[in-house]
């Protein structure tokens, strides 16, 4: 489990009733990732979520962890199970 001052932030998702822990890079990444593969501009984001373009290019970076951001991606349909591990067999 998620241990406070380990000196790594991970955020737990609740997916098919398990939880898997992610780091906010890897979500960040991922639904970089993904709003890229559906070929959507960060502007459209930034429209619908009512956010500036910076705030969306800062959560894709993983410099702010803003669930509202987050959302979007999640309303949208995206796996977030399916995104990181998409990222991570890629490191490999």
């Amino acid at each position: 489990m998620f241990q406070a001052g380990s000196g790594v932030d991970l955020l737990p998702i609740f997916i098919k009733e398990v939880t898997m822990f992610f780091t906010l890079k890897e979500i960040s990444a991922a639904c970089q990732a993904y709003r890229r593969r559906e070929g959507v501009a960060q502007s459209r984001v930034a429209i619908d979520t009512g956010y500036s373009v910076e705030s969306v290019s800062a959560f894709e970076r993983g410099r702010t962890n803003n669930l509202m951001i987050y959302l979007w991606y999640a309303n949208r349909g995206m796996d977030i199970e399916e995104e990181v591990r998409r990222l991570r067999n890629a490191k490999l």
